[in-house]
Formats: C-alpha cells, sequence, structure tokens
C-alpha cells in the first residue's frame, strides 16, 4: 500500500482533480488580471493631469533659457527643480544652481553653456516623467503575458468564481494503475461470492440432514445454520451494492477556506484556494507566477487525494471481506504499534499537553503518510538550498538532515537550522511514528536501504542542467511530476497514454531538467531507440516560459545531431525548421521506411497522416536526422 514509504493517491482520479483544481483557480487568476488591466486603461492620462505642474515648468524653462535674463530664468529654473525635487526626488534636477549661476546670459556662449547644464537635467527628468507615465502600459504589457501563461494550464473551460461561490463536481471513482483496479475488485467479489454460495451449499445440506433425523434437540442448530445462510445471502446482496454505494466523489473549490480537508460522510474533498483574484485587485504589484500555483495546488490535492485512497482501500476491503471473518486492518495508516489514536485533530485530545491544531494534524493517525508525504518534500527543498554551496558535502548534507528531524547535529551548516515541526512535533508526542518518519524520510532522501533501493531511487537535478536517465530511476515523486508535465501538456491536443506506469514504459529514457533550482523536473524529452536511430516520443514542460524555452532548445539539440527524429504537427515542424535550422525529411520512402506504418502521403507538403490510438487520423511531419 504504501511505495517508498508514502501511500500514493489514485492516480488517474488524481489527475482529473488536479486538472479541474488548477483550471478552476487559473481560470480566477485570468479574470482577475483581465480586471487589473481594465484599471490600468487611463493610467497615463490619470497620471499627465496629476504631474502636469512639472510638465508646464519644462516647457516655460525652455522658454526661458531661450528669451529671459537672469531673475526670470533663475525663477524658471527653481520651479522646475522644486517640482522634480518633489516628485521624484533627488537626483534628477539635484544641481540646484544658485542665482549668480544664471548671471551674464546676455553672452551667448555663457547661455549656451547654461541651457547645455539645464537640459540635462530636464532630460533625466523627462525620461522619469516617462516612465511613471508609461508604468501603466509596462504592467498592461505583462500581465498579458501572465494571462497568456495561465491559459496554458486551463484544461477545462470553467467560468470565473465570483465573490463567495463555492464550486462542486462530481468525479466517478476509478482505479488506473493504482493498489487495486476494477478487474481486480470484481474477481475479489466474485470469489467471495464463489466462497459464500459454497458454504450456503454446505449449511444448507447440514439442515436437510438434521432435519430428516427429526430430532428434538437439533432444533437450536437447525435455526443457527439457517441464520448462518440468510446471513451470508444478506452478505452477497450488501457486495453488489459495495461500489454502487461508493461509486464517486464530490471535489468542492473554496476560497479562502480554512484548510482543504476530505470528509468520508459525504465523500467531498475540499481544495481550499488563497484569494488570488483578491490579492491582484487590491495589491500595487502582487503577480502569482505559475509555478507557485502549480505547486500549491498540486500539493494540496495529492494530500487530499490521498485521504481519498485510504477511505477507498479500506471501505471496499472492509465490505468485501468483514462479512466473512477476514480482518483487514486500516488502510494506509501507520502499524497499530506506533499508532497515537488519543490524539485526534477533529477532538480534544487525551493529552491537554497538546493545543495546537497543526500538531495535532501531524499527530492524527490518518495524516501520518500524507504529512509525511509534505515534509519530506520540505526537507529536500532545504537540502537543495544548501547543496549550492560549493563547499557542501555528502557528509554536510546528513549533518543537514539530522538537524532538520531533530535528530541533532551541530557544524557550521547547522547553527541557525531548526528541526522541521512535523519531525519535532512526532518526536516530542509520538516517538515511534517518530522514528518510522525519520526512517523513510532517510531512505527516500539517501536512497541507501538495499531492499528498497530500485523502488526509491531518485534522480539528481542541478538547476538548469539537463539529467539523462531511464524511467526505473525516478522516485515516485519524480514520476508524478513527469505526469503531471505530460498531463498538462497534452491534455488540450491530446493524450495517448492513460496512466504513470505506461509513460514510464513506454519510453527507454527521458531528459529532465530543473530550470528553477528548487529540486523539481520542469521539462522533459522522452526517446526510444529503434533501427535508425533515436526517436523522440514525448516533450513537455511546466507551461512557464523557462520550461517552455528549456524544452524546445533542448528537443532541437538533439534533432541537430545524426541518430535522432522525431514525428511533429505542422506548427511544431515550421517552429523547428524555421527558428532551429532543425531537417524535414521529404522523402517519401525514406519516410515509409522508418515509420513502418500505414499512412497516406501529401507530396505537396511533404507529410503523411496516419491513425494514432486515442487520437485518431494526425497530420505528421518527420524532422531530425534518423540513420537511414
Amino acid at each position: 500500500m504504501k511505495y517508498a514509504g508514502l501511500m500514493k493517491p489514485p492516480e488517474m482520479m488524481t489527475q482529473d482533480v488536479y486538472g479541474f483544481a488548477l483550471s478552476q483557480v487559473a481560470t480566477n487568476i485570468v479574470k482577475a488580471l483581465q480586471e487589473k488591466i481594465k484599471s490600468y486603461k487611463n493610467y497615463r492620462g490619470e497620471q499627465e493631469t496629476r504631474l502636469s505642474a512639472l510638465s508646464d515648468s519644462i516647457v516655460s524653462l525652455r522658454e526661458s533659457l531661450r528669451k529671459d535674463g537672469t531673475r526670470g530664468l533663475f525663477n524658471s529654473y527653481k520651479d522646475f527643480s522644486s517640482l522634480s525635487t518633489g516628485y521624484f526626488g533627488y537626483g534628477y534636477a539635484s544641481m540646484h544652481l544658485k542665482q549668480r549661476y544664471f548671471s551674464g546670459v546676455k553672452d551667448p556662449a555663457k547661455r549656451e553653456q547654461i541651457r547645455v547644464v539645464v537640459e540635462e537635467s530636464i532630460a533625466k527628468t523627462e525620461i522619469e516623467l516617462e516612465s511613471y507615465l508609461s508604468w501603466g502600459e509596462r504592467e498592461t504589457k505583462k500581465l498579458k503575458g501572465e494571462i497568456k501563461e495561465f491559459k496554458k494550464v486551463i484544461r477545462v473551460k470553467l467560468k470565473p468564481m465570483k465573490m463567495g461561490q463555492v464550486i462542486i463536481k462530481e468525479f466517478p471513482i476509478y482505479f488506473g494503475d493504482w493498489y487495486l483496479d476494477q478487474n481486480s475488485l470484481e474477481e475479489h467479489q466474485e470469489m467471495m461470492r464463489e466462497k459464500a454460495k459454497g458454504q450456503i451449499v454446505e449449511y444448507s445440506q447440514i439442515i436437510e440432514k438434521a432435519k430428516k433425523k427429526n430430532n428434538p434437540e437439533f432444533e437450536d442448530l437447525i435455526e443457527n445454520y439457517e441464520m448462518m445462510v440468510e446471513s451470508l445471502k444478506k452478505s452477497m446482496s450488501d457486495m453488489s451494492r459495495t461500489w454502487e454505494y461508493f461509486d464517486k466523489i464530490k471535489v468542492k473549490i473554496e476560497v479562502d477556506a480554512t484548510n482543504s480537508s476530505w470528509s468520508f460522510t459525504k465523500k467531498e474533498v475540499t481544495i481550499a484556494i488563497p484569494d488570488y483574484g483578491k490579492k491582484i485587485l487590491q495589491s500595487f504589484d502582487y503577480h502569482p507566477t505559475v509555478r507557485n500555483v502549480i505547486r500549491a495546488v498540486h500539493t494540496s490535492v495529492i494530500h487530499e487525494m490521498t485521504h481519498v485512497g485510504q477511505s477507498i482501500l479500506t471501505f471496499v476491503g472492509k465490505k468485501i471481506t468483514d462479512n466473512f471473518r477476514a480482518y483487514k486492518n486500516e488502510a494506509g495508516m501507520p502499524s497499530k504499534k506506533i499508532q497515537t489514536p488519543e490524539y485526534n485533530q477533529h477532538g480534544d485530545p487525551k493529552s491537554l499537553s497538546v493545543r495546537d491544531k497543526k500538531e495535532l494534524h501531524y499527530l492524527d493517525d490518518g495524516e501520518f503518510y500524507t504529512d509525511l508525504r509534505d515534509n519530506i518534500r520540505t526537507i529536500m527543498s532545504d537540502l537543495k538550498r544548501f547543496s549550492e554551496y560549493e563547499t557542501f558535502t555528502e557528509k554536510d548534507k546528513l549533518e543537514v538532515f539530522k538537524a532538520l528531524t531533530g535528530v541533532g547535529s551541530k557544524s557550521k551548516w547547522t547553527r541557525s537550522t531548526s528541526p522541521n515541526s512535523f519531525f519535532h512535533t512526532l518526536k516530542r508526542y509520538a516517538k515511534g511514528k517518530y522514528k518510522k518518519a525519520v526512517g523513510e524520510a532517510y531512505k527516500m532522501i539517501f536512497n541507501t536501504h538495499q531492499r528498497m533501493a530500485s523502488r526509491i531511487a531518485r534522480v539528481h537535478l542541478e538547476r538548469k542542467k539537463w539529467v539523462e536517465a531511464p524511467p526505473r530511476q525516478f522516485d515516485q515523486d519524480q514520476q508524478e511530476q513527469l505526469w503531471t508535465i505530460y498531463d498538462l501538456s497534452y491534455s488540450k491536443v491530446g493524450k495517448h497514454i492513460s496512466s504513470k506506469s505506461d509513460l514510464m514504459s513506454n519510453y527507454d529514457t527521458f531528459w529532465v531538467v530543473d530550470v528553477e533550482g528548487d529540486d523539481e523536473i520542469d521539462a522533459f524529452v522522452s526517446y526510444s531507440s529503434t533501427p535508425f536511430g533515436k526517436k523522440i516520443g514525448l516533450i513537455g514542460s511546466d507551461g512557464t516560459s523557462e520550461g517552455r524555452n528549456a524544452m524546445l532548445m533542448k528537443g532541437a539539440e538533439l534533432l541537430l545531431k545524426r541518430g535522432w527524429y522525431a514525428e511533429v504537427d505542422a506548427r511544431f515542424a515550421r517552429l523547428l525548421k524555421k527558428r532551429l535550422g532543425v531537417n524535414h525529411v521529404q522523402d517519401e520512402d525514406q519516410v515509409r521506411t522508418i515509420i513502418n506504418k500505414p499512412l497516406e502521403w501529401d507530396d505537396d507538403r511533404k507529410c503523411y497522416t496516419r491513425n494514432l490510438e486515442g487520437k485518431g487520423d494526425v497530420v505528421k511531419y518527420l524532422v531530425g536526422l534518423p540513420s537511414i
């Protein structure tokens, strides 16, 4: 149930919920940014009115430079200097020339000398003045760019939320590549039905034999077995309704809610999102980045959908097995010997020493693996920042890890390092959980546990450095990042891969890059080896301009090498050919040999149409330098 110590949510459901939540958040942000742009429509005119006195003083000063005497020229300069300094501070008209400097203006040479000095001051002020006046135009351009970026991550067309509005959408429960799938569930149910049928037959035979003996002493026995038969029949009936009861969940998007949550009784996930719109409209320069929004939504969805997964496994398991006297522990929970049922985030703890709601959340058994996942990521981010120092060694990494998890460490790197609050809380109130959490964190980060090594391997990322690795080297978290990027990149053009496991198994190798330096994959290029070289199968990015540019440049770099090729659409083919100089394979015989699948050739455009699973008929161009 736990992969590398961390339980994973039902991934296909999770991706759909994530797509919906991210789309709604991005739609809200786009609306707010559009409203912000409207507020800048009259900005220049308003600022021109506000700064009109300064503009007029510049006109007067230039006129005075042409014809006025010492006193008139000095008074014009003084008015200009005072206004410029008042609006922009010192540094523009800051020489504060005295009246005597303007004497002798009857001499043309002297007047020209004064004009050059004063015009220099005017020029500095005019540059700053135009900067003030054009600020709204610059912001408008910037906001339009941000709108474009946020629109790229919108997968579902939704309406922006109004003030106080709550959005609810239902999602069917389906497993995909998870711990449990529909087929295995049906097989399990059928097995239990057959078991029940066999017991019914057995008990019915006992009843029949007892009745034939017509012995009053057997009446109680007959009654007991008849009750058991009826119970088994009811269990079979209940089993058929199990999935009908728990067939879907509701996902609620709520702005400015206190916390995201999962309610089993309501079968409802609440995704709490900040009021980005309010912050954007009320703040002078607040602009959420696509990267941070994606990360916040993804973290929240993964956390709550993991709880959904816990409930699914527990519910299904209990409903199927309990009536046949089979025991099944709570899914996704820590082992019983380290559980702390006395601490419950929804009620008062038995230990009056714990009052903090955050600490209670950490101590709640149902939150253990979800909080562990979140805080391992936090520690990895912290370690990433330390690793940017040239003198930071593996030994130093271990020391910082100990300090962050509360194990204890003293070194130059840990003097100002405070323990992570999750680990600190467990260490104080739940020793068993604490030891388990530290152990799982250590295995995940340092990849030293022999039995788990292949499963928790993690590709080391360095900022803006592309890394090549086979799928098996990516840990669960990195695989989720790759799947999220794939889903984000192909949701609008059509996806032909249905699960994370298929993504990992369809390609030999991935090129990945961390653009931001936050230990997260921002772009990837995947390829497979063929008789004609290495064929790029997928490229994707996190939707940011940095991630997209990195993806394009890496793809072009590979396609310019002999033995690399790809099938691309018309738009991408034009981009690769015109801007990046990538070769377009135009020989029909070569294309048919390389593709080796039924296709319809277009001799005019030197492209072809072929059928792709999940997409239907598509037009493709063969680009690169395949070996043939």
